[in-house]
């Protein structure tokens, strides 16, 4: 117990946590499976629901983005604490990065994944539809949306990062939110709450809505059934088109008929009561 008391102290200055240290790095890797209990979770609610392989084509975005800007994070919170206010805690940097990032992130994101995409669709660049990744489902594409999503992430960063350097009034509502902590004098207690509660409640709610924003449509749910081809489909709708003629056709014909025996029915009428 002493042993785990001095280590914890020899990762502290002035109470401050070590976002890399052995004990943050195992509570992150809880946290990251929480998560990912809580979206096979929100499979098992949908329906109808996604295949297997496209369920973690989706996941595994989400999953490699997370860990881009978890990394980002580290390193803003880093660079904040150093060269900010001075002997400010990096805890209440990482604090300050996810809630922006799970609350105003979220629609950031979204607003840029929507500019990117309207600008590549513009430049005609293919296979960029979120969540749709052929038929069957194929590696590349799935590598191309998922360097736009990072990118998109980098971008939403950047404004994250750009918020927080010229508003330094969030720094002293973090290091509020965080000072029942820094009492404790263990800076354990801090990494478990800023490392493990708050992230795991807030990146739930943002992997389900950003879930939700880079799945597929409607087409998504419909299993792929590897005998239906492209070719096949048009086909298909090539017979439907060809047959609703008829029917269109068919009407049209149909209409005159009937008018003239309505005709010839009226005038044979007044001819007998003539």
């Amino acid at each position: 117990m002493t042993e785990l008391k001095s280590s914890g102290n020899d990762d502290i200055k002035g109470h401050h946590c070590k976002l890399l240290g052995f004990f943050a790095i195992v509570i992150q890797m809880v946290m990251g499976m929480c998560i990912i209990t809580s979206l096979l979770y929100k499979r098992w609610r949908e329906y109808p629901r996604r295949p297997w392989l496209i369920w973690f084509y989706d996941v595994s975005k989400q999953c490699f983005g997370a860990a881009f800007v978890h990394m980002f994070n580290l390193g803003l919170s880093d660079l904040f604490s150093q060269h900010g206010k001075e002997n400010s805690n990096p805890c209440v940097w990482y604090l300050l990065n996810l809630l922006l990032d799970t609350t105003l992130g979220v629609y950031i994101l979204y607003v840029i994944l929507k500019l990117v995409h309207n600008i590549l669709s513009f430049f005609q660049v293919t296979h960029i539809k979120s969540g749709y990744y052929g038929k069957p489902p194929k590696f590349l594409i799935w590598f191309k949306q998922t360097s736009i999503f990072c990118t998109c992430l980098f971008l939403m960063k950047i404004v994250v990062g750009i918020l927080l350097f010229f508003f330094p009034l969030i720094l002293d509502i973090g290091e509020w939110f965080l000072s029942p902590f820094e009492d404790i004098g263990d800076p354990r207690a801090q990494i478990i709450f800023v490392m493990f509660f708050i992230p795991l409640i807030m990146n739930i709610i943002q992997f389900w809505i950003t879930d939700y924003i880079i799945k597929d449509g409607p087409n998504h749910t419909l299993p792929y059934n590897h005998e239906l081809e492209s070719s096949d489909i048009s086909d298909d709708n090539q017979t439907r088109g060809g047959i609703n003629d008829l029917h269109r056709r068919g009407r049209t014909d149909l209409n005159p008929l009937m008018n003239d025996e309505f005709d010839e029915s009226e005038e044979e009428r007044e001819h007998r009561l003539v």
